[in-house]
């Protein structure tokens, strides 16, 4: 009878080695398949939020909820916490709190977006420019409604601003949630991933960065809704 053998050490360093190239070339697969995942999370998100701000202004002869941060009457109460959520205006349309957080969110605990303050909120009601109805937006298609904002100075919240056009600095900051792009929606329901072209933009410092000639900035200004445009980037 012969006698059985086993493995030899080098045999096993083999087969350790081909286990440990598979994973590798799959680890970088099912990172990119999650990340993926959790985008499309995110535009559902989005998308339930925009649906729910839209059918606010339906039941309300075409008032827009306020994106200010003050108040029961804006969309949402103030604040980063679940009672901000369940107290803001939007609630009654979209009450499920996991919808207001990105899954890849590594600073809020209940809320990643933020609205675009020109929709009836506090900012641009001062310079004469604001849309109170949902008449009022011109371009629909064109006019971002919700982003994920980076809100780290605990102030101006639930409202997102950018200073107009040829402004260079930021005011409030999109959140680097997903590398090198942003979660976005619109006033006509849309979503969409938003690739930034400047990397600059994830990483933005503290306080107001001023970043001349920053490309993503200019996009977000002709997002706005209304004028004055970056001449290359009319709606």
């Amino acid at each position: 009878m012969k006698k059985r053998r086993g493995f030899t050490l080098v045999e096993l360093l083999v087969v350790i080695g081909i286990i440990a190239t598979l994973i590798a070339l799959l680890m970088p697969a099912l990172t990119r398949a999650r990340q993926a995942a959790r985008r499309t999370v995110c535009l559902s998100n989005l998308r339930q939020l925009t649906e729910g701000w839209i059918m606010y202004a339906d039941e309300h002869k075409g008032l827009l909820v306020s994106s200010g941060t003050s108040s029961d009457a804006t969309w949402v109460n103030g604040g980063n916490s679940r009672d901000s959520l369940v107290t803001g205006a939007l609630y009654a349309y979209v009450n499920n709190t996991d919808i207001y957080l990105c899954p890849n969110d590594r600073v809020n605990y209940w809320r990643t977006y933020s609205m675009n303050d020109f929709l009836n909120g506090a900012w641009y009601q001062g310079q004469g420019q604001q849309a109170k109805k949902i008449t009022d937006i011109r371009h629909p298609t064109s006019t971002y409604v919700f982003l994920e904002e980076l809100d780290v100075r605990g102030y101006n919240l639930g409202s997102f601003v950018t200073d107009l056009y040829p402004a260079d600095d930021w005011i409030d900051y999109p959140a680097p949630w997903h590398d090198d792009a942003g979660m976005i929606s619109f006033a006509d329901g849309h979503a969409q991933v938003w690739v930034w072209g400047d990397p600059r933009t994830k990483n933005i410092p503290g306080n107001f960065a001023y970043q001349p000639g920053n490309n993503d900035l200019r996009q977000l200004q002709a997002w706005l809704g209304f004028p004055p445009y970056p001449p290359n980037l009319q709606p």
